[in-house]
């Protein structure tokens, strides 16, 4: 049965693929989502209106994308 190969545990873990997550908040005027890391596709189709200001920073390449009237502004990357 199904049941058998299946875990039934509602509590048991959900592997996530964080390494698909490489935008993460470096700055959100709210602070609701300081430190978050996203998908790009979480950016371009999640919530459709962050909150004005929030920037992200690819955490690979450096590139910067910030919300400003409604759509994502990309600034130049910050050199480590």
């Amino acid at each position: 049965m199904f049941t058998e190969i299946a875990p039934t545990d509602e509590h048991a873990p959900i592997k996530k693929n964080k390494e698909s997550r490489k935008w993460l908040v470096v700055q959100d005027p709210s602070g609701d989502f300081l430190g978050a890391l996203f998908r790009y596709m979480d950016l371009k189709f999640g919530l459709g209106n962050w909150p004005e200001g929030i920037t992200f920073q690819h955490i690979s390449t450096g590139q910067r994308m910030t919300w400003d009237s409604g759509q994502f502004v990309t600034l130049q990357s910050k050199r480590r």
